[in-house]
């Protein structure tokens, strides 16, 4: 359990038996004593790392039941019920190039799917966007520039911050996703989404409009008690 940012925590669970599932996907988290609620969400590294922990990317969501104590208490020792794997997010054999888009903790199955491609070979090109606020708001840096190093085929990775502060000393990319993804789609990507529904229905009409069809677009939106009330 350490900080990744201000507001999302890395979790680190150990396991009595392996639990297999695919990069991409997700499991339930509760935390028997603590909290009665339980919270999806995704693997943050591949199955064959390390069989008996997972990992996940906990954002911490203010009045949240689960994302606040995960934030703020120590829970080394603490019994956590783990139930899954569920999702049909994970890649898709095929040898068009590849866009990735992750939005805050939208990072975690992303990331897990690129590194198992890695450990699998799998010689494809790769765009990642990765939108985020402001710089404090990047994280796994130094683990997306492993992938990038190492990547058998083309790997661009790009950071867009839609808040950072115009006299700050970023020199990369600033607005939205849907800002900057026509210069990287060609129309031929098969393309995996992750994070807030709003970018993630913004990215796909982006995505549509480049006649990237919906057979070749997979995403999963990562939902609050907030966006639910507010659908």
């Amino acid at each position: 359990q350490h900080s990744l940012t201000h507001d999302i925590t890395a979790l680190e669970i150990k396991l009595p038996k392996a639990l297999p599932f695919a990069s991409g996907q997700f499991a339930n988290i509760s935390l028997p004593g603590l909290s009665d609620a339980s919270r999806s969400y995704s693997f943050s590294r591949p199955f064959h790392i390390n069989k008996n922990h997972v990992q996940f990317f906990i954002k911490h969501v203010s009045g949240g039941e689960l994302s606040p104590i995960i934030a703020q208490q120590d829970l080394v020792g603490q019994q956590v019920q783990v139930e899954g794997p569920y999702g049909d997010f994970y890649l898709r054999e095929k040898q068009c190039p590849i866009i990735c888009i992750a939005g805050g903790s939208g990072l975690a199955p992303v990331k897990a799917l690129l590194e198992q491609a890695l450990s699998e070979k799998v010689c494809r090109d790769v765009t990642f966007i990765f939108a985020a606020r402001t710089q404090q708001d990047l994280y796994c840096l130094e683990e997306i520039k492993t992938l990038e190093e190492n990547w058998p085929a083309n790997f661009k990775f790009v950071a867009v911050l839609s808040d950072e502060p115009q006299d700050s000393n970023w020199s990369e990319r600033r607005g939205y996703v849907t800002d900057i993804m026509p210069d990287f789609l060609s129309g031929n990507e098969q393309a995996y989404l992750c994070g807030p529904p709003l970018m993630i229905n913004a990215a796909v009409d982006t995505l549509r409009k480049y006649s990237i069809t919906a057979n070749n677009i997979f995403f999963d939106k990562f939902t609050t008690k907030a966006h639910v009330a507010a659908a």
